[in-house]
């Protein structure tokens, strides 16, 4: 079956890397504000602003990337490893297959 702990640790590492870009974002934003309420804000320190957004953007669409990626990889190693099982211990998976199908059809079939 698939590792749950390296899962764990590709999620826990991708909240903290989503985390880390969106307080990048907000720093970016109160320096925006700082500056529209102060009224000094120049053209050239408006368009490096400008660029510092659009490099984050570009960072965080890669990580998205990354992200989506490192969940495909995972998603398909899980699915390898259901396959293996089902295809090692049939009657088992069908039990189990049964098992659940009986329940929910017991759960439906109440209402």
């Amino acid at each position: 079956m698939a590792d749950t702990g390296s899962v764990k640790e590709t999620v826990q590492a991708a909240n903290e890397s989503v985390e880390q870009v969106v307080g990048e974002f907000r720093d970016l934003v109160t320096k925006f504000d700082g500056l529209v309420a102060s009224g000094t804000a120049s053209v050239e320190v408006l368009r490096e602003l400008r660029d510092e957004a659009v490099a984050k953007v570009g960072q965080a669409k890669e990580l998205a990337g990354q992200v989506k990626r490192g969940a495909g990889q995972k998603l398909r190693a899980a699915g390898a490893a259901s396959s293996e099982y089902v295809h090692e211990n049939p009657w088992s998976a069908a039990s189990i297959a049964g098992g659940v199908g009986l329940l929910l059809g017991l759960l439906i079939a109440r209402r």
